[in-house]
């Protein structure tokens, strides 16, 4: 089934609402180690009727790092790291490791203030906690306490009757409070929260009353809230503790706290070298937990949540519901799990494969008969030949990346060069009216935006993004494949300029994610998003500069296969030293 856009009479978006309608000279950055500098505009006073010749930008893109030059990577004084600030547990990170400190299912990340990102990952670096964080803090404890004591036999690890209420809850304080601190407790600790027990028995409540007001303390420390690492004292990076390596390990790959098995190596001592990290990784990776920290990656790496925030027109697209928008999520997420757990791995498969799990609600969207029966979870199907290649023609990424009735070659092709190829366009300058022309009868969406980049202000920062936009004509603003655009067949032909390996032109989404695939920029840009990810911070420089260099050669080796890429990762100098400064 093929689809014809229908001209849209709504209102565009604002393009200043998104930060990317027109570009003054500038060459701020957006991801560690790229950057956009477009030169000033010729000419004044009124637009040229026609698409102006812009002036080619001078862009330099250096990769996300480089090694220090005063010594080669191979000396031991290599072995260095960015510094490492203090992390606050995400919200997906609070929940996921209330519920399994506590084996609940709660959505404990509603209750709690908005993230902060570092680029386009939730982290909480910079912000203070303030009183409405420490309120939000409070309800969420008093919550998952209360739904905790529904079952309290499964937090203790003893029976209170059989060797006393006070011994049991002595013994629950030292095998909880440690995986949720993710280290055994001090001796002043353990005196600290059993005298919570103890405070609560003497004012005349029961046992239960008691655990429960041990667990909401426990839940409410900054040792449970923050990922806590001890400081060097020099000004040499040091190897994080065992307990701290099973931290960075659990919330990189499951984005919650450690399991047993972690907390069993660190005692132990281990985690002390890469190979002992990979072993742990290798197991953690084959885990179904990891399926949801790569659906989280992904998500928000490509913008997905967008799509269910935005919604789209219903008058419009009917077939719209949120039901819909999250069964699209799930395909893109669930397409990434099967090609990077379960498939070859490899970057480039993500962006050609024209096979998805689709679901029954999905089959007609893509233009495909409903099948008598659902596929299994996680069967992939076979996409129209020509009309789709991977993630970038998945309908979620189209549709986060358009506007609420119609497609928009800015959003999509800023996307595509700030989030793909990690050349984030200038800001427009504030006087700028970032407003493309109303849609006239008849007219194409390209027809449209290029009158926009008409406008000289304008034209120079748009040729970065606008012509690879056009490759996505081929779709509406939901994702599906449309053969006709304001009466005439879809004109699809697309360019990159100002790229390190990627310029020229291509026909189309699909031909362009061919090109993606296979590019030397996206695979560095991919491996800079993971590391960002991993870290919850921005790469340093020179400090994680041999670091990246060697996972660098470790994703090439493998022939850029994510799942060996996140393996390198765990075992670089960034993910296992703690380096040494404020935040960068």
């Amino acid at each position: 089934m093929k689809f014809s856009r229908v001209p849209s009479h709504f209102a565009l978006s604002v393009l200043a609402l998104s930060g990317l309608a027109c570009g003054s000279p500038s060459s701020d950055g957006g991801p560690p180690g790229s950057s956009v500098g477009v030169p000033s505009p010729s000419g004044t006073g009124t637009p040229p009727a026609t698409p102006t010749t812009p002036t080619t930008p001078v862009v330099t893109t250096p990769p996300p790092v480089v090694p220090p030059t005063s010594f080669t990577c191979a000396d031991p004084a290599s072995h260095l790291a960015g510094a490492s600030p203090m992390r606050r547990l995400t919200r997906l990170q609070y929940a996921n490791s209330v519920n399994d400190l506590l084996k609940l299912n709660l959505d404990s990340a509603a209750l709690l203030a908005e993230d902060e990102k570092v680029g386009v990952f939730d982290s909480n670096l910079l912000s203070p906690v303030g009183e409405l964080h420490v309120e939000k803090y409070m309800k969420a404890a008093e919550a998952a306490a209360e739904a905790a004591l529904a079952n309290v036999a499964s937090l203790l690890p003893c029976d209170p009757v059989a060797v006393g209420e006070a011994t049991c809850a002595g013994t629950m304080i030292d095998t909880f409070g440690a995986k949720a601190f993710r280290r055994p407790l001090t001796p002043d600790e353990h005196t600290q929260y059993l005298g919570l027990y103890t405070e609560s028995r003497t004012a005349g409540g029961a046992f239960n009353d008691g655990i429960r007001q041990v667990v909401r303390s426990f839940l409410q420390s900054p040792y449970f809230l923050y990922l806590v690492e001890a400081v060097p004292t020099g000004t040499t990076p040091v190897a994080v503790s065992p307990y701290e390596a099973a931290s960075r390990l659990s919330y990189f790959l499951w984005n919650s706290t450690p399991d047993d098995a972690l907390m069993a190596e660190a005692q132990a001592g281990k985690l002390t070298t890469p190979a002992e990290v990979l072993a742990q990784a290798t197991r953690m990776l084959a885990s179904d937990k990891a399926t949801a920290t790569l659906a989280s990656f992904h998500r928000q790496w490509l913008g997905l949540d967008r799509l269910l925030t935005a919604g789209k027109d219903t008058k419009v697209f009917p077939e719209y519901t949120p039901d819909l928008a999250k069964a699209l999520l799930t395909e893109t997420t669930s397409f990434a799990d099967s090609v990077i757990r379960n498939g070859d791995g490899k970057l480039a498969t993500l962006f050609t494969l024209a096979q998805s799990p689709l679901t029954p609600p999905l089959f007609p969207l893509y233009g495909l008969p409903v099948p008598a029966t659902a596929p299994a979870a996680g069967q992939l199907t076979a996409l129209p030949q020509g009309e789709r290649a991977g993630l970038l023609t998945q309908a979620a990424v189209l549709g986060a990346h358009s506007h609420f009735a119609d497609i928009s070659p800015v959003l999509s092709g800023a996307f595509i060069r700030a989030t793909i190829m990690c050349q984030t366009p200038p800001p427009p300058p504030p006087t700028v009216m970032a407003q493309p022309p109303p849609p006239k009868p008849g007219e194409t969406t390209r027809q449209r935006f290029d009158r926009h980049r008409t406008d000289a202000t304008c034209a120079n920062c748009h040729q970065l993004m606008d012509p690879i936009g056009y490759g996505f004509a081929h779709y509406d603003a939901l994702g599906r494949y449309v053969t006709m655009d304001g009466g005439l067949p879809v004109d699809a032909k697309g360019e990159i300029v100002a790229s390190l390996d990627l310029d020229g032109t291509f026909d189309g989404a699909v031909e362009l994610s061919a090109k993606l695939a296979t590019s030397a920029q996206v695979r560095e840009c991919v491996m800079g998003q993971w590391f960002t990810y991993a870290l919850g911070r921005n790469l340093q420089a020179q400090e994680d500069g041999c670091g990246v260099t060697a996972v660098r050669d470790a994703f090439a080796k493998s022939d850029y296969n994510v799942h060996e890429l996140l393996l390198a990762i765990v075992q670089s100098d960034p993910f296992r030293l703690r380096g040494v400064g404020g935040v960068k």
